[in-house]
């Protein structure tokens, strides 16, 4: 008998938290679905790095989460309060990350140590990147909000 793999509960918990997005109606019986897949997904025998299964199983999952809001109108719906208290807070953690690397930075020039280059400098320019699209993603929500809420 074969065990379950590690990565299942994570993508089982991840589906569950997709279908409270649904109406109840509908919930159960899509949960029921889009678990019904994660072993399918998980043993497919053309795909070869357990890794990568695991990869395709997580994304699966997330991307019923994302499948469900949109369904459900989530995405465009009335922000609440709670929705822009959350952004501005995202927003003050994505600003604290571009704080605290200037200050590595500055403190690395001040001990007179090299700045990253070459291979380390590589995850620098991505990850700035992403920060700097989710910080915008966090102010288009948050004038959204301020425009419902004139």
């Amino acid at each position: 008998m074969a065990s379950r793999p590690v990565i299942q509960p994570i993508a089982e918990y991840l589906i569950r938290r997709a279908s409270y997005h649904l109406p109840a109606s509908a919930r159960d019986e899509r949960r029921r679905e889009w678990t019904a897949e994660l072993p399918v997904i998980l043993a497919d025998p053309d795909v070869r790095p357990r890794l990568v299964r695991a990869a395709r199983a997580v994304r699966f999952a997330v991307g019923t989460i994302r499948t469900a809001r949109r369904e459900h109108g989530v995405f465009r719906g009335q922000l609440t309060g709670a929705d822009a208290r959350s952004a501005g807070v995202r927003l003050f953690v994505c600003a604290g990350l571009w704080l605290a690397a200037i200050c590595v930075v500055r403190v690395g020039g001040a001990l007179h140590l090299r700045a990253p280059h070459g291979i380390w400098a590589l995850p620098l320019v991505p990850v700035g990147v992403a920060i700097e699209l989710f910080a915008g993603a966090q102010v288009i929500k948050l004038v959204r909000w301020l425009c419902q809420h004139d």
